[in-house]
Order: C-alpha cells, then structure tokens, then sequence
C-alpha cells in the first residue's frame, strides 16, 4: 500500500503528528567529492595489500616490521591528510561536520574501554592468571 493511501497516516497527517515529507532535491556535489571518494578505496586497497601480504600464510613478507593494526592507522591517517590537502577541505569546518562528530566519538569509546580493559588486565595478571589455574 502506498503511504497516501494508508488511513492511519493520513489521520495523524491531519492531526499535525506528522509532516508531508518534502520532495528530494538533486543535490549538486562539491568538486572534489569524487576525488576524495578514489584517495579513500586507494587507502582500503592499500591497507588490504598489507594486511594480505604480511599473513603469515601467504608469507610475502617475513619481516614484518609494521603490525597490521598500526599499518591501518597509519594508512588512514595518510588518506585523511591526502584528502585534506588535495581534495581542498575547509580544515576550520571539519570538526562541525556530523560524520567527524561520530567518528571522534567512537574513536574515543573504543580507545577508551581498550585502554581500561588493557590497564585492568595489565595491573592484575597474576590474580587473573591465579584465578583461571584455579
């Protein structure tokens, strides 16, 4: 059933519950919108080649002199710096913008719990481990 003919929507629609929703808009993108999109899948691919090339079952490098977790940070934070200097950002807006606000904030809850558990973990492996043997 479309939405226009369903009662109950058109009755809280009437009653002011809800608003019509308002017709789409063809947004126009900025310029560097696509350019910013390629540098971010060149980032993905980068940090997928490296993570598939230091596993140790395909054994393309032995050495690994750069864990994957730090590759991937590293990595992306190359791809954001590349992002911000080629792709013309307005640096003073970027912490205005939602996506950056969510990011910083789940970059904060994961680091944060992280770092607990590790300092917990860390400051009391002998009970942990006398616990377990028990």
């Amino acid at each position: 059933m479309k939405l226009d003919n369903d009662p109950v929507y058109r009755e809280c629609l009437a009653s002011g519950l809800v608003s019509a929703p308002i017709k789409s808009t063809n947004k126009q993108l900025k310029p560097y919108a696509k350019r910013s999109v390629a540098i971010f899948l060149v980032g993905v691919i980068l940090v997928v080649l490296y993570a598939s090339a230091i596993n140790p079952t395909l054994g393309l490098i032995d050495n690994v002199v750069v864990s994957r977790d730090a590759a991937i940070m590293s990595l992306m934070l190359l791809v954001g710096g590349f992002i911000t200097l080629l792709c013309k950002a307005d640096i003073n807006k970027i912490a205005e913008y939602s996506v950056f606000k969510s990011g910083m904030v789940a970059c904060i809850c994961v680091l944060g719990v992280t770092w607990l558990g590790d300092t917990f973990v860390s400051g009391h492996s002998s009970e942990i481990k006398e616990l377990a043997r028990s």
